[in-house]
């Protein structure tokens, strides 16, 4: 992956997304996770993962809105640089 900003996952704390977090930390890339409010981010954090807690199905939402910006991202199961957005 091209870049040097960190990589989002969406769902960081699903059965998906956690996976793509492990993945993504296994290969030493930054990683910022976009939570929902009330999650248990605590395995993430203690791993190294920035968290931005917001909700994607909430456009006004300042993590959903913000929490990609400067980054890589993970979307439908393919990871790519923010700029071919």
């Amino acid at each position: 992956m091209a870049g040097d900003g960190p990589v989002v996952v969406v769902g960081g704390t699903g059965m998906l997304g956690g996976q793509v977090v492990t993945a993504l930390l296994s290969r030493g890339k930054g990683v910022r996770a976009l939570v929902r409010p009330g999650s248990d981010a605590a395995h993430l954090e203690q791993a190294g993962v920035e968290i931005a807690r917001g909700d994607m199905m909430d456009p006004a939402s300042p993590a959903a809105r913000d929490g990609r910006r400067g980054c890589r991202g993970h979307h439908g199961g393919r990871v790519y640089p923010a700029q071919q957005r």
